[in-house]
C-alpha cells in the first residue's frame, strides 16, 4: 500500500506541475518577464491603477481615495477590487512595476491547476480525481470560442479581469476547506460503502477554520463574483450535509471572513447607489451561451448569431457526458462534495439568464458552470476508471485468472494531461512539427496582443511622440485636464482604447484625462464624458445604450469643454480639425504626427476661493 500510494504521489505531483509548466510556457515567458507596458483592451488602462496606489495612496495609509487624474475626478478602489492592486503596487516596489504587473495577472492563471487538484484532495475525492482535476482546468483556461465568458479563462484575464482569475483560485480552494470542514459528525466523513462493497474515505477533521475565513476575505477583495460562487457553494454544502454544529462552524468563518473585509465591502455596499449602472444589455442566446455544442458551424464566416465554430466546442459534448455520469455515481455512492458541486453548476448556470439585478453582468456567471462541469467531468472519469478496474477484478476472480499487470488510475491522469497538451497545444504550435497545426487561435493573438505590449505596436513612435508632445506642452503652458479625439482606428494602432487616457500615467500627473476610461461607473461624469466623445469625434464607439447623441460638432463639444475646466483637445480626423480650425475658443498650439493639439480658452476649474468672504451683518 506505501508503493502504491507513493506511486500515486508521484503522478499527482507530474500532473498538477505539468499543467502549471504547459500554462506557464503558453503565456510566452518571455513576454511575461519582459519590461514592456502591457495593454490590450481594459489592461491598457488598468496599468495606470498601481503607480498612482504607489505615488498617492501608499504615504498616507490607504488603498482607497480620490484621484484627479480620469474624468472629473473619481474614487479609486473604492468600487473596484483592491487586493490584486495591492500586490502589483507592493511587487513593483522590489521588480520593474510592467513585470510586477504582468506576473501578478498571471497568478490566477498558473495557479488554477493547483486549486483545483487541492479542492479535489480538500473534498475528499479518491485518486486520481484530484489528479484529473488539476487536467481539466487547463481545458477550461484555454476555452475560445465566443463570446466569452466575462473572466476565469486566459483571453478573459489578459483583457483585464485578472482579479476575477486571481479569486476563482483562491475560491476553489475555499470551497475544498468547506468541503473538509463539514465531512463527518466527528470531524471526518465515516466510511461509505457502495453497491458493491467499494470503501471510500472522505476528507478529514474540520481545520484551518482560520485559514477558511482568511481565503474567503481573499477572494472578496479579489471580486465579488467570486464571493459569490464562493458563499453559494458553502451554502450548497452545508445543505448536502446539514447539521446544527456544522452551521454554527460555517456561520462563524463566512462571518469573521466578511468582517475582515469589512473596510472596504461596507463603504462599498453603502456607495454603490452613486455609480453608473445599467450599462450592460440583457443576455442573449442563453441556450446556446449554456450549451455551445448544442448549435454549431463548420467555419466562422457561416456561423449566425449564437452560433459557435464546431472545431472549438466539440470537445465539451464528451465533456458534459463525463460531468452526467458523476452526477449519476455521486448520487449512487453518496458522494456529497460530487452532488454539491453538480447542484453548485445548475445554479450558476440558472444565474445567467435571470439576471436579478440591472447593475450586475449576468455573463460573469458562465465562468464558473464551465469550471464546475469540467471538475465534475474528472471526477466522472475517475469514478469510470474505477469501475473498470473493479470489474476486471471481478472477472479475474470469477475465471480464476491472475489480475492484469497496470493500473488503470496511475495511467488515467497521465493519458488525460497528455491529451490536454495536445488539444491545446495544437492551435499554438507547442508541438513539434509536423503535429502542429497553423495558428489562427484568439487565445494566442490576445496574448500577443496584450504582453508585446504598447511598445510593441507598429505605431508605438507616433504614441510616444505625442505623449512627449503633451507632456512638454503641459510643462510650457500649465498641466490640466486633456480631452483626445476618440478616434478607434489611432487607438486601436497604439494598442487600447486607453491609451489616450493613460497621459497622466506618462506625465506624472500634469494633463490628466477627461475622455471616458476604465473605471467609468465610478464616475458621475462618465456619461456626460461619452455625450462629449461623440459630439468631438468623427467617428466614435457607442456602446451605451439610450444616451441622446450627436454627430461631430464642435460648437456644442467646446461648450462642454468649458464647463467641465478641460485646458486642452486634441485633435486627429481632417474633419475634427476643420471645425476646431473655425473655433475661436480653440488656439491651436502644436502638432504631433497626425495631432493637433489645441487650448480651450475660458476653461478654469472650479477652485476654493483664496480669501474667506466678507460678511456684514446688521444691514
Amino acid at each position: 500500500m506505501t508503493g502504491r500510494l507513493s506511486r500515486q504521489r508521484l503522478v499527482t505531483l507530474v500532473v498538477v506541475c505539468g499543467a502549471v509548466l504547459f500554462v506557464f510556457w503558453q503565456l510566452q515567458p518571455g513576454w511575461l518577464l519582459s519590461r514592456a507596458t502591457p495593454t490590450g483592451s481594459d489592461v491598457g488602462g488598468n496599468v495606470w491603477t498601481p503607480g498612482f496606489m504607489r505615488d498617492h495612496l501608499f504615504p498616507h495609509g490607504r488603498i482607497t481615495g480620490w484621484a484627479p487624474d480620469w474624468h472629473a475626478g473619481f474614487p479609486v478602489m473604492v468600487f473596484y477590487f483592491p487586493l490584486p492592486t495591492v500586490a502589483i503596487a507592493l511587487l513593483g516596489a522590489v521588480l520593474p512595476s510592467e513585470v510586477a504587473f504582468k506576473l501578478v495577472t498571471a497568478t490566477g492563471l498558473l495557479g488554477l491547476p493547483v486549486a483545483a487538484w487541492a479542492f479535489g484532495r480538500l473534498a475528499g475525492f479518491r485518486f486520481p480525481a484530484p489528479a484529473l482535476m488539476s487536467a481539466a482546468s487547463v481545458m477550461f483556461l484555454f476555452d475560445h470560442f465566443q463570446p466569452q465568458p466575462r473572466g476565469g479563462d486566459v483571453i478573459s484575464t489578459v483583457r483585464s479581469e485578472f482579479a476575477y482569475s486571481i479569486g476563482l483560485a483562491v475560491a476553489l480552494v475555499f470551497l475544498g476547506l468547506i468541503a473538509r470542514g463539514l465531512a463527518g459528525p466527528r470531524g471526518h466523513e465515516q466510511s461509505l460503502a457502495g453497491p458493491r462493497g467499494h470503501e471510500q474515505s472522505l476528507a478529514g477533521p474540520p481545520r484551518h477554520r482560520a485559514v477558511g475565513a482568511a481565503l474567503l476575505a481573499v477572494v472578496g477583495l479579489c471580486h465579488l463574483y467570486d464571493m459569490t460562487f464562493a458563499l453559494v457553494g458553502a451554502a450548497v454544502l452545508f445543505a448536502v450535509r446539514p447539521d446544527r454544529r456544522r452551521l454554527i462552524q460555517l456561520t462563524a468563518i463566512v462571518g469573521v471572513g466578511l468582517l475582515l473585509i469589512g473596510f472596504w465591502l461596507l463603504p462599498f455596499a453603502a456607495r454603490l447607489g452613486l455609480t453608473t449602472g445599467g450599462l450592460y444589455p440583457p443576455p442573449s442566446h442563453q441556450l446556446q451561451n449554456i450549451f455551445p455544442f448544442l448549435d454549431t458551424c463548420s467555419e466562422r464566416s457561416a456561423c449566425r448569431p449564437g452560433q459557435f465554430v464546431t472545431a472549438q466546442v466539440w470537445h465539451l459534448l464528451p465533456v458534459f457526458m463525463l460531468a452526467l455520469a458523476a452526477v449519476g455515481l455521486s448520487i449512487v455512492r453518496r458522494l456529497r462534495a460530487g452532488v454539491g458541486l453538480a447542484v453548485l453548476a445548475v445554479l450558476m448556470a440558472a444565474a445567467y439568464p435571470i439576471q436579478p439585478i440591472h447593475r450586475l453582468q449576468s455573463d460573469r456567471f458562465l465562468p464558473f458552470w464551465f469550471l464546475c462541469i469540467y471538475l465534475l467531468a474528472a471526477l466522472g472519469l475517475s469514478e469510470l476508471v474505477h469501475e473498470a478496474q473493479a470489474l476486471r477484478s471481478r472477472r479475474s476472480r470469477r475465471y480464476a485468472q491472475s489480475p492484469g499487470r497496470g493500473d488503470g488510475t496511475l495511467v488515467a491522469p497521465l493519458v488525460a494531461m497528455v491529451s490536454v497538451v495536445v488539444l491545446v497545444g495544437l492551435p499554438f504550435r507547442s508541438l513539434p512539427a509536423p503535429l502542429h497545426v497553423t495558428d489562427l487561435d484568439q487565445v494566442r493573438v490576445s496574448l500577443r496582443y496584450a504582453y508585446a505590449a504598447y511598445e510593441g505596436r507598429p505605431a508605438h513612435r507616433e504614441y510616444e511622440q505625442l505623449v512627449r508632445t503633451v507632456d512638454r506642452l503641459g510643462r510650457a503652458r500649465g498641466c490640466g485636464r486633456a480631452f483626445a479625439e476618440a478616434d478607434p482606428s489611432s487607438l486601436f494602432r497604439y494598442g487600447s482604447v486607453y491609451a489616450l487616457t493613460l497621459f497622466p500615467y506618462w506625465t506624472h500627473g500634469c494633463i490628466t484625462s477627461f475622455n471616458e476610461a476604465y473605471y467609468h461607473e465610478s464616475s458621475a461624469s462618465s456619461l456626460y464624458e461619452r455625450l462629449m466623445t461623440s459630439e468631438l469625434t468623427k467617428d466614435p464607439i457607442r456602446v451605451v445604450r439610450d444616451l441622446p447623441y450627436r454627430s461631430l460638432d464642435l460648437g456644442a463639444g467646446v461648450e462642454h469643454l468649458q464647463l467641465w475646466g478641460v485646458r486642452y483637445y486634441l485633435a486627429v480626423t481632417p474633419e475634427a480639425k476643420r471645425q476646431a480650425d473655425a473655433r475661436p475658443e480653440l488656439t491651436r498650439r502644436t502638432r504631433a504626427g497626425p495631432w493637433t493639439v489645441y487650448e480651450v480658452a475660458d476653461a478654469p476649474l472650479v477652485a476654493p476661493l483664496s480669501h474667506l468672504p466678507a460678511v456684514v451683518r446688521g444691514i
